[in-house]
């Protein structure tokens, strides 16, 4: 009993020892590159990630293992939740075996909720035993103290209507529709990336490209089509009465009924030539010439003969189901027949 009463003492006396003298125990050293000394001035807008460029350099000389994460503070505020202030760091939580060092990176966000103004921010790194649990509570180890000013949008975000589908492919733009009707891009923020020019959009794709549309006579219902990137520049202008789905790095393009390919930098890749087209599977492409089918490869090299009345893409298998004579059939990419086969719809 008494050994474990002076345990329970020489415990007690550890703690406030730790905590009364913890940068005794504990070095903290700033590289010579850190800029989030006191009083520094950051500027940005409520909802944009910015990154303070805290480098910051902890020596753990204590004989336990110790665990140090990060916290944002704003003095007769308190501590923030992620809706009012979001701390990214990396690593999130820095663990520390005796003797070893390490540090953190970090990126801040004040949400949307945070009006314009001065604000002062302090990050502190907040440490803990993770060895035996003799700190029951945690403590500041550092503070690193922030002006931070957060402005106003000084542009009208004349916003109607956001599509919450139109980032299919996790570009981090969505489509938006203002006032006149017109389409350009915002980010998850709300922010206008791509303003509000274009009269028909499509969803950004793998590659970082849209299909938009801009209203023209001349176009087969109205439209001509052609590519932006995701800083808003053409990569192809508006040309084409339809542009298509990518597929295998082509897009399907329509001019005056005839239909062809194109890349991703807007360049014709197989002349419009065809009376209809499918997407790339496999290396082919469906085509068609008076009203029979046949496949082309990425040149435009015809491969397997114009026989079939359709014709779907070319499966993982490297079978693709085709009709002829009204029936069914499987063929293999020499356009050979595998076998007979049950109905399947007819994809365009």
């Amino acid at each position: 009993m008494k050994r474990n009463s002076l345990s329970l003492a020489l415990k007690t006396w550890l703690a406030v020892l730790l905590i009364t003298t913890a940068m005794g125990l504990i070095s903290v050293e700033q590289s010579r590159t850190v800029n989030a000394a006191s009083g520094t001035t950051i500027t940005m807008k409520a909802g944009e990630w910015k990154s303070i460029n805290l480098y910051t350099q902890f020596t753990n000389d204590r004989p336990d293992t110790l665990t140090l994460t990060l916290a944002g503070y704003l003095p007769d505020w308190g501590y923030f939740s992620s809706d009012m202030l979001a701390i990214k760091p990396n690593p999130d939580i820095l663990v520390l075996f005796p003797g070893e060092t390490g540090k953190f990176d970090l990126q801040i966000k004040f949400g949307p909720r945070v009006k314009p103004g001065k604000y002062r921010l302090n990050i502190e790194v907040i440490g803990s035993n993770g060895k035996d649990g003799i700190l029951n509570s945690d403590w500041i180890i550092e503070t690193y103290k922030y002006d931070v000013i957060i402005e106003g949008d000084t542009k009208k975000q004349d916003i109607v209507y956001i599509d919450q589908y139109s980032d299919s492919n996790n570009q981090g733009l969505y489509a938006y529709k203002n006032s006149k009707n017109k389409y350009g891009y915002v980010n998850k923020n709300r922010k206008i990336v791509i303003p509000a020019v274009y009269d028909n959009y499509g969803h950004f794709d793998k590659n970082g490209i849209a299909v938009v549309g801009m209203k023209n006579s001349k176009g087969e219902h109205g439209y001509k089509y052609g590519l932006i990137n995701k800083a808003g520049k053409y990569v192809l202008k508006p040309t084409y009465d339809v542009i298509g789905f990518p597929s295998e790095g082509y897009y399907q393009v329509v001019n005056n009924k005839k239909h062809g390919f194109i890349n991703a930098q807007g360049k014709v890749a197989i002349k419009l030539q065809y009376d209809q087209v499918k997407f790339f599977a496999q290396g082919l492409a469906p085509v068609m010439k008076n009203n029979k089918w046949g496949f082309i490869d990425k040149k435009g090299k015809l491969v397997i003969q114009y026989k079939f009345q359709n014709a779907n893409l070319f499966d993982q298998n490297n079978q693709a189901t085709v009709i002829l004579n009204n029936k069914y059939y499987l063929i293999n990419k020499k356009g050979k027949i595998i076998k007979e086969t049950e109905f399947q719809p007819m994809w365009d």
